[in-house]
């Protein structure tokens, strides 16, 4: 609706025009007849009865055959007292014929063609509401009454037609500012009888000299005038009009046609247009527009107008468009102009968008997925209001994803730099997001960009951001994104002045829940991440096959991150970050490495025995593993890291190279009880041995690594240390006793009494201290 009311501007404007024409040859009917004769008495009358000066040419003429008629070159009528001395009306030419026999015979007047050429007008309205239009006496006050009352009175007025070329009118209203320049009107009528239809038809070319807007407008009609007091009726009837405007409304042009059965204009107090039904057929030409053109159809009933409030009314609109061989079908009904209340429906059938931005000669994007964007249908209902515009009950389903809600952005007022906001609530049922990105490289690509350096950098869009201004929330029952599979996603995402807000963020994944958000501040000069993420409960195993292709771990995973980050691209940020990171994993399992198969096989190796055959997977269970730490300068160094498999409980430092990708742990395991194994063999000589290990390389692919030499190591120390404490033991006489004889049976022999003696308890400590 927003073409309706510059639309309606130009075309009131053009019957505006024909009407102001007309007033102006009634007064030059009314004065300049017979001019010649009484050049001098027309002109005084007019000064004393209008304040104005009229001016007209020597070059007058008198015809008496076929009929009386004056003609004359150059007539001007100039302003009232108080405006400009530019003349109100110039006529270059004009010729008025009135048939004698009629008036002297039957008392009726009836006047030939009147023909007016190069009609200038100049209308003027002043901030106090005064114009130069309105006539009035030399005093100030309304015309006085001609009549003098006589009896002689004409039976009736007849004119033979009007004939008005070159014609130009120029408006300004210092009001408001407004300027408006009408050139080159031609407008020819039928004969005009009482009350009789005529048929009228006018062209003329507008322009609205502040933006140089405007164009030509044609119509044509048969037209009737009814006089009720002060109200004037004019109806259109068969009303063709054509018109042809650039630069209105954002469009490099509007081209098209109006049909009204019927269009009524009152002109009161209020000039209010109205008409039971209408049909424009408009083209719309302009850059933006897809294929540069769009055609419009539309019918309109119950349409009215009211040109001093500026609103209008529309009781209901049918239109059908096509956008690049796509059709719309659009309804409405409500209220326009200076408030807005229209409501209305859109439909579009099933099309392809990948065909239609073909057709566009637009980017047709590479997707994972050829045949993504390859159906859109839908419909939604869609409403225009004085401080916003928008769509609501949307029901559209592109491809196999259904999207339901609203989506609104915010009018501003006229010339306001600010950007609008948009606002939206949106539920999508199942979507792929995988189907819409670029797809993966093949494995040769693959290959090659191993060999290759590193990708350059990510641009932050600070710019973009910057730009920004919504507010939302949009619910998706079942999304994949980057392989991974989510369900009961919930983002309320928020932006305004370069600041950036996705909170709360919810989602289930994996028998788990993903919650937290995500904040981007880009008003500085660089822009500011920051993260608040929790994971619980998640099966690691599974997230790491969708997401990374990772298979060899498996485990209920949480995890919680908080940290902020400062930088222009991807790579900034990542050097920049810093915050807390912790991460616990329960009943995992690590697939591909048996460390107690490996620890076994070197220990056969040391007792010289032979290696254990493999009773188990190759895998390495994970009863629990607890990390935590801080990141800062792009790594995470952590502060606690414990972690315990069967037998073994592992301690120590890891750090985490979130640039490079890379980790380095240096660990400690420690050989808490007696290892038991799946094939009734054990390892007590290992209990209390502590195992150094390494992991280190590619997070994708970390090498772990076992310090076997420093493990027998420990672990003959350990041997030497117990061999060694017991044999000083015996030499001090503190190891088992020896020579006692048992008591005989059925002997009661009292408990002796246990004193620990200080040298066994100073050696116990000493050899036994880990």
């Amino acid at each position: 609706m927003r073409l309706m009311k510059p639309l309606l501007k130009w075309l009131l404007l053009g019957l505006g025009a024909v009407l102001v024409l007309g007033i102006a040859l009634a007064v030059a009917v009314v004065t300049l007849v017979d001019p010649a004769r009484y050049r001098a008495i027309a002109t005084d009358a007019v000064q004393q009865s209008t304040g104005r000066t009229l001016t007209i040419g020597d070059d007058v003429g008198l015809k008496l055959f076929p009929c009386c008629a004056v003609e004359f070159d150059e007539a001007t009528l100039g302003n009232p007292p108080g405006f400009a001395d530019e003349p109100f009306l110039h006529i270059k030419s004009a010729e008025l014929a009135i048939r004698l026999w009629p008036l002297l015979s039957r008392r009726t007047v009836e006047i030939g063609t009147v023909r007016l050429d190069g009609l200038k007008a100049n209308l003027v309205g002043r901030k106090d509401g005064s114009n130069n239009w309105t006539f009035t006496d030399a005093d100030g006050g309304p015309e006085a009454d001609t009549a003098d009352g006589s009896d002689y009175a004409v039976a009736g007025i007849s004119v033979a037609g009007i004939s008005i070329r070159d014609a130009s009118l120029d408006y300004s209203d210092e009001a408001d500012g407004s300027r408006y320049r009408i050139e080159e009107l031609q407008l020819t009528t039928s004969a005009l009888r009482g009350a009789a239809p005529f048929d009228f038809s006018a062209s003329l070319r507008l322009t609205d000299l502040r933006d140089n807007s405007g164009g030509s407008l044609a119509l044509k009609a048969t037209t009737s005038i009814a006089v009720e007091g002060d109200v004037t009726r004019v109806q259109l009837l068969g009303v063709d009009g054509e018109l042809d405007l650039k630069s209105l409304a954002g469009l490099d042009a509007l081209t098209g046609r109006l049909l009204a059965p019927t269009l009524d204009v009152r002109i009161a107090g209020d000039t209010v247009l109205s008409a039971p039904a209408m049909t424009v057929d408009l083209k719309l030409k302009g850059a933006d527009l897809p294929g540069g053109s769009v055609p419009l159809k539309a019918t309109l009933t119950d349409f009215s107008y009211a040109v001093d409030p500026g609103t209008g009314t529309i009781a209901g609109l049918t239109a059908t468009t096509t956008v690049a061989g796509v059709a719309l079908d659009v309804t409405g009904a409500g209220s326009f102009g200076a408030s807005n209340d229209l409501r209305g429906s859109l439909r579009f059938p099933a099309f392809s968008p990948r065909e239609l931005l073909a057709k566009l000669k637009a980017e047709v994007p590479v997707t994972a997925d050829p045949k993504a964007l390859g159906q859109l249908s839908g419909s939604t209902n869609w409403f225009l209001k004085d401080k916003a515009a928008g769509v609501d009950k949307l029901a559209v389903v592109l491809d196999d994803t259904k999207i339901a809600g609203s989506l609104s952005q915010e009018l501003l007022p006229e010339g306001s730099k600010a950007t609008p906001r948009t606002r939206f609530d949106l539920t999508i049922d199942t979507l792929n997001a995988d189907r819409y990105l670029e797809p993966d490289a093949t494995p040769s690509e693959k290959s090659a960009d191993k060999k290759t350096e590193k990708a350059p950098p990510t641009e932050i869009p600070a710019e973009m951001l910057r730009g920004l201004n919504l507010e939302g929330r949009a619910r998706i029952g079942r999304l994949t994104l980057d392989g991974m599979q989510l369900a009961d996603v919930d983002v309320t995402s928020k932006a305004a002045g370069g600041r950036v807000q996705l909170e709360p963020i919810a989602a289930k994944l994996y028998g788990g829940s993903f919650g937290g958000a995500i904040r981007l501040d880009a008003t500085g000069p660089k822009t500011r991440l920051t993260l608040d993420q929790s994971v619980s409960g998640v099966n690691f195993g599974a997230l790491l096959t969708d997401f990374a292709d990772v298979r060899n771990i498996t485990g209920t995973m949480s995890l919680k991150l908080d940290g902020t980050a400062t930088g222009s691209t991807d790579d900034e940020l990542l050097e920049n970050l810093a915050g807390n990171l912790a991460f616990t994993l329960a009943d995992g399992v690590y697939q591909g490495m048996d460390v107690w198969h490996e620890i076994r096989k070197a220990w056969a190796l040391l007792k010289r025995t032979d290696p254990p055959a493999r009773s188990e997977p190759e895998q390495t269970p994970i009863n629990a593993l607890d990390l935590a730490g801080k990141i800062s300068n792009g790594k995470l160094r952590t502060e606690r890291f414990n972690a315990e498999i069967p037998f073994l409980r592992v301690s120590g430092d890891t750090t985490v190279d979130l640039i490079k990708s890379s980790l380095d742990s240096k660990l400690t395991a420690l050989v808490f009880e007696k290892p038991v194994f799946g094939d009734d063999t054990s390892l007590s000589d290992l209990e209390g041995v502590r195992i150094p290990l390494t992991i280190s390389g590619p997070v994708e692919d970390p090498k772990v690594r076992v310090d076997l030499s420093k493990m027998l190591k420990g672990a003959l120390k350990e041997t030497a240390r117990e061999t060694l404490r017991d044999t000083l033991l015996d030499k001090l006489g503190l190891g088992k006793p020896t020579g006692d004889e048992p008591p005989a049976e059925g002997e009661d022999v009292a408990p002796a009494e246990k004193k620990e003696d200080p040298v066994k308890k100073a050696l116990d400590s000493l050899f036994r201290k880990k």
